[in-house]
């Protein structure tokens, strides 16, 4: 019985000043560990380190807006838009993708813009535009409902004298794309070769197809060039 009690208290007095120890050595390796987190924070953290609110603007991409943030609208000049705002009153330039956006960039120069290009598309050695916009609505009929979407359409303006010359030459897609007098493009319809008369017009879907445009005998051919 005796033996019993002596081996308890040993026991005790083991438990307390093992626990004390034990308290002292964790708060030795958490210092310890919290000291190498500071210095290799790469190796601890598992969400990125917290931006300052300054640096949102610089890194960031948008979330609801098609424009990258160096970007505004393009610039159009007054006689065209007039002829637009009065042809098609309440149109807007569509949201396309920042991919769009970097690849255009990319392939073509710094300035490009998926909505807005310029060449002398009927040859008269004056320079013309192209738009892809948006207008009006359409309804979309999904079972069991409907939703309303615009129209995304191709619009292009001749240079003339004392102003421009409207055409509504196509629908659908994501972004332009010049396409250069003397290129030569294929032809999925008729199955062949052809080189571009003049400076032509691309509206493609991105990585999947698309459609160029070209001015014959006062208006524009489609040509599926893409696919």
């Amino acid at each position: 019985m005796a033996s019993h009690i002596v081996l308890g208290v040993r026991r005790i007095e083991t438990e307390t000043v093992r626990r004390p120890l034990l308290n002292v050595s964790c708060a030795i390796l958490t210092f310890t560990c919290g000291v190498i987190a500071a210095r290799t924070p790469s190796l601890f953290q598992t969400t990125p380190p917290r931006t300052n609110v300054g640096d949102v603007a610089s890194v960031s991409t948008p979330t609801s807006s098609s424009k990258l943030p160096c970007e505004g609208s393009p610039e159009l000049p007054t006689a065209l838009k007039t002829v637009l705002d009065k042809n098609l009153p309440g149109w807007e330039f569509p949201f396309v993708s920042d991919d769009i956006r970097k690849f255009l960039k990319a392939r073509v120069s710094m300035e490009a813009r998926p909505e807005v290009i310029q060449g002398d598309f009927d040859g008269d050695g004056q320079i013309d535009y192209a738009l892809l916009i948006e207008y009006g609505m359409a309804t979309i009929y999904e079972a069991p409902h409907s939703k309303m979407s615009h129209d995304v359409l191709v619009v292009t303006f001749l240079k003339r004298v004392g102003g421009y010359e409207m055409h509504r030459v196509g629908e659908g897609g994501e972004y332009l794309y010049l396409m250069k007098k003397g290129v030569r493009d294929y032809d999925y319809e008729a199955d062949r070769h052809f080189y571009y008369s003049n400076d032509a017009i691309f509206a493609g879907y991105f990585e999947k197809g698309g459609t160029s445009y070209m001015y014959e005998n006062g208006g524009f051919r489609a040509i599926i060039t893409s696919d």
